[in-house]
């Protein structure tokens, strides 16, 4: 996927071209029902497909609120990548853009500057000043413009949409199986292998320090699926600050069941499976010993059930 940055380094094929315009964090079923529609549409129009997205969110640019994003971007990147799209363009969201009513964004952005035939968005989307515009606004300009729209319904979960929103506020009451049936695969951590306080190794249980880049990490001890070096490996996840030995701040460190060799400087992918407990605060060093003993062996049994050997 070629990914495009800043719309004045778009070059618009002379055919024209369908856009789904969204944020897309966490790439969710609800996004990737758009994105697939996009597809659809291109393909059937002999249009060529965009995603439009923005850096950075709009609720970090317009209103500073800090909100903690579900990936990195380059995971957002390799998502979209695997349903097939070629292009991103991904549109920085400076004040001037952002003061655009939607008829102007509809007009210089969409029809003018994109060449757009037919646009995409999920049924929630706002744009335009102050996020004034509406999917009936869009419908609208669309007509006027010649500019097929489609609005995607929202995908549900037990009767209520999936959203982002959503899939973040279980994420913090560390309910990864919910985080999972919402997003539809498991909740992700990319990073680098980095040294620490070797504190695991002189335990016994040699782990891996996670510099990690995302903003959202649930906290615990998590089943977890590893992948390094094109391999994926059973491991035992941590997530939190050492109340027992009053470390600060929160890492993550994994545990991976047989594996050998080093990695230090590796780059890992940590799937969340299941959260096995709650951190915990130890009186003492062999008290936590003994819990680490047995955490690995409900690991091992839990993943020689689904055949996860290491």
């Amino acid at each position: 996927m070629r990914v495009v940055r800043g719309l004045q380094a778009f070059r618009p094929p002379h055919g024209g071209t369908a856009v789904a315009i969204g944020n897309f964090d966490g790439v969710h079923p609800g996004h990737r029902r758009v994105l697939r529609e996009l597809l659809r549409l291109a393909q059937r129009g002999g249009l060529a497909p965009v995603v439009l997205t923005f850096s950075p969110h709009p609720e970090k640019a317009l209103r500073r609120s800090g909100i903690p994003l579900l990936q990195t971007r380059e995971q957002k990147y390799s998502q979209i990548a695997r349903l097939g799209l070629p292009v991103l363009l991904l549109v920085t969201l400076t004040p001037r853009l952002a003061s655009l009513s939607a008829q102007k964004f509809v007009r210089a952005v969409l029809a003018r500057k994109l060449r757009a035939r037919a646009v995409v968005v999920g049924r929630g989307f706002r744009f335009g000043k102050d996020r004034r515009g509406r999917t009936a606004d869009l419908e609208r300009l669309g007509r006027l413009l010649k500019i097929r729209v489609r609005i995607v319904a929202p995908v549900k979960k037990a009767g209520r949409p999936v959203s982002s929103s959503s899939i973040r506020k279980a994420l913090l009451r560390n309910d990864i199986e919910r985080v999972r049936r919402l997003l539809g695969r498991p909740y992700e951590v990319w990073g680098r292998v980095v040294r620490g306080k070797e504190r695991g190794r002189q335990l016994g249980f040699p782990t891996a320090n996670l510099r990690t880049r995302n903003e959202l990490l649930p906290s615990g001890i998590f089943l977890t699926r590893v992948v390094v070096k094109g391999r994926a490996y059973p491991a035992l996840t941590y997530v939190g600050t050492s109340p027992t030995f009053g470390d600060r701040p929160r890492r993550l460190e994994a545990y991976l069941l047989g594996y050998q060799g080093r990695l230090y400087g590796e780059k890992l992918r940590v799937s969340f499976l299941k959260r096995l407990r709650p951190e915990r605060k130890f009186a003492a060093e062999q008290a936590l010993v003994a819990q680490m003993k047995k955490d690995l062996a409900a690991a091992r049994a839990y993943f020689r059930r689904r055949h996860l050997r290491p």
